[in-house]
């Protein structure tokens, strides 16, 4: 089983992908312009842009392409969600589901949700161990009670290890989870483990072990299956709806705000007096 985070989970397989590279820009050593801002660098070194679309394998993609499988071991119920997450949502991730900041290529982590599945306080979030797309939820009302509940003196109010807990009791907690926090809970203690896998038969999938066999004599190797075992699939929580975001200020006057005050790659640039972009000296790029 693929070591996981703990249960506190933490929005690739993208399927096609088109590498273009800008055309670099030369500027007089006189320009005024900072070497912070990316299109006064005169000497650039070479920039991929990443644009992910979605082919199926019945539709000729162009030749230009980059074909990227998903290759994930996915039980039959979940296919149907599983290729909705690749089609619909993976190949929107920026600009629909999540607004960056424009200076994003120069190392801005700043984002704006715009979409969220399921429900307001969701959004999507990739975990790279077991590389996989989830849904993690955020309360904010969970850090006060849980605050709340640690400050109380009542005698009546007892706290439980979750691993402590009745069997049964246990086996509705994980039949409330996904595939993804089961992973995660299995890594917990041993017993949480063995819980987790009274229902594999039910939630789990059965993988082959592949072991690399050599013929000594003819010096040949191949690979063959020497065993299967259950396994988790790596497929997080269905998505049933989108919901744009509720917020006060629109996500144009958040992004507004933040590069006015908070962004520390944006450099605003007051020009004094007129000034050359390029050297009259030299002959301009496309002229002809």
């Amino acid at each position: 089983m693929t070591p996981t985070t703990p249960v506190d989970i933490d929005a690739s397989n993208g399927p096609e992908t088109t590498i273009s590279s800008p055309s670099p820009m030369r500027l007089s050593s006189s320009c005024p312009l900072t070497e912070k801002m990316s299109w006064a660098i005169s000497d650039r070194s070479l920039q991929v842009d990443c644009q992910m679309e979605f082919f199926p394998r019945y539709v000729q993609k162009p030749p230009a392409m980059y074909t990227f499988l998903c290759d994930q071991d996915i039980p039959r119920r979940a296919y149907g969600h599983h290729t909705l997450l690749h089609s619909e949502a993976l190949v929107q991730v920026d600009y629909w589901l999540e607004q960056r900041c424009p200076l994003a290529y120069l190392g801005c982590p700043f984002s704006v949700v715009r979409l969220r599945p399921n429900t307001q306080s969701a959004y999507l979030a990739y975990i790279p161990t077991v590389n996989v797309f989830t849904v993690r939820y955020t309360d904010e009302h969970n850090p006060q009670t849980v605050r709340r509940l640690n400050n109380s003196n009542s005698e009546d109010f007892s706290c439980s290890r979750l691993d402590q807990l009745p069997r049964e009791l246990l086996q509705k907690i994980i039949n409330m989870l996904d595939e993804v926090s089961l992973m995660s809970l299995s890594q917990v203690s041993p017993r949480l483990a063995e819980a987790c896998k009274d229902v594999l038969p039910t939630r789990g999938i059965v993988a082959p072990i592949w072991r690399r066999i050599s013929c000594q004599v003819t010096g040949l190797a191949g690979w063959r299956i020497t065993n299967f075992i259950w396994t988790l699939p790596t497929c997080g929580e269905r998505i049933h709806s989108w919901h744009l975001t509720s917020t006060p200020a629109s996500i144009g006057a958040q992004m507004t705000r933040h590069l006015n005050s908070g962004c520390s790659y944006y450099e605003e640039l007051r020009a004094q007096k007129p000034f050359c972009l390029y050297n009259p000296k030299e002959k301009l790029p496309f002229a002809t």
